[in-house]
């Protein structure tokens, strides 16, 4: 029967949505062949044809094109994301940095201190003070966006140890750097994962 389709082939507009709802893969066949009106067995026979098969495809294609060029994937965006989390931060830095109150304490003045309140002693004799601390989360913080933001622009290398291990008998440097290349490859570490580093 799907070559009688094949041989009837003419693309409608219920066909095309058919492939690219086949494409998208968020709903089941039955769930599209509800949508578009049809029986599940239809669109089973369409994906059969060798033309509808081949436009499901091209739809996955462009969707997976627009992933790698779009949105987090695209690494200027990536890039202006991490740019605008960078200035935002250096924002609360100079507002801290300019508020008079800060100022009192050692460093106030350079946005990097952030004053919390504590409760020293119990019952009656509790107090409440100010402590004054260098904001180490926001050095953090600036500090992995700034890395993160080199290693995306190829500013930042991995460096490696190599460590010189006896190279036995190897009778040139090809021989050297081929046996060496063997080594480096059995010993690489496990990839590091997002968060770990």
């Amino acid at each position: 029967m799907s070559g009688n389709v094949r041989a009837n082939w003419a693309w409608t507009e219920q066909r095309e949505r058919a492939a690219l709802l086949v494409a998208q893969d968020r709903l089941s066949d039955r769930e599209i062949a509800e949508a578009l009106d049809i029986t599940e067995r239809t669109i089973n026979r369409w994906r059969a044809v060798p033309e509808f098969r081949a436009r499901v495809e091209e739809h996955v294609k462009a969707a997976r094109e627009a992933i790698r060029t779009e949105g987090i994937a695209d690494l200027l965006n990536r890039v202006a994301r991490k740019n605008a989390d960078w200035l935002a931060l250096q924002r609360i830095k100079a507002a801290r940095a300019a508020n008079p109150d800060n100022h009192r304490f050692d460093g106030g003045d350079t946005g990097l201190i952030v004053v919390r309140l504590k409760a020293v002693g119990t019952g009656q004799s509790q107090m409440i003070v100010e402590e004054a601390a260098i904001d180490t989360s926001l050095l953090a913080e600036l500090d992995r966006l700034e890395e993160g933001v080199a290693k995306e622009l190829g500013q930042r290398v991995e460096r490696h140890e190599i460590e010189q291990r006896d190279m036995g008998a190897a009778a040139s440097l090809d021989e050297k750097i081929a046996q060496l290349a063997e080594r480096l490859a059995a010993d690489a570490p496990p990839p590091v994962q997002a968060g770990s580093a």
